[in-house]
């Protein structure tokens, strides 16, 4: 399969344009260059690590595409929205693993609850 990229996109971003709308294919353009130089242009990741562009403007808004990742297809990671962003969880804050560790452990007892059989 090969490269996936993580992404999220802000909904400010997306809320003036319909398929009706005028701007369509002018937003569609910019969302795909949007994507394009956050997963392909060397001037946007010269720099991996904390000096990597993660965010692109989509409209009015400065930062509406963002980059988290990118994962192989047979790599296996955790993410964890938190805020207002997604994260791989090694990259997470102390609070952030917390709150991780409690969401799993609840949902680890609603599924073993539908494992049991009913009596």
């Amino acid at each position: 399969m090969g490269i996936a990229y993580l992404m999220w996109i802000y909904d400010d971003a997306l809320d003036q344009v319909t398929p009706d709308s005028p701007d369509w294919a002018k937003s569609c353009v910019e969302l795909g260059e949007a994507v394009l130089r956050l997963t392909h242009d060397v001037g946007y990741f010269a720099g991996a690590g904390p000096k990597r562009r993660t965010a692109h403007a989509l409209g009015h808004t400065a930062k509406a595409v963002n980059y988290c990742d990118e994962a192989h297809s047979a790599d296996q990671r955790v993410y964890l929205w938190s805020g207002n962003r997604l994260c791989r969880l090694s990259r997470a804050g102390d609070d952030e693993v917390v709150f991780a560790e409690e969401e799993l452990a609840q949902e680890k007892l609603v599924r073993e609850k539908r494992r049991q059989p009913a009596s």
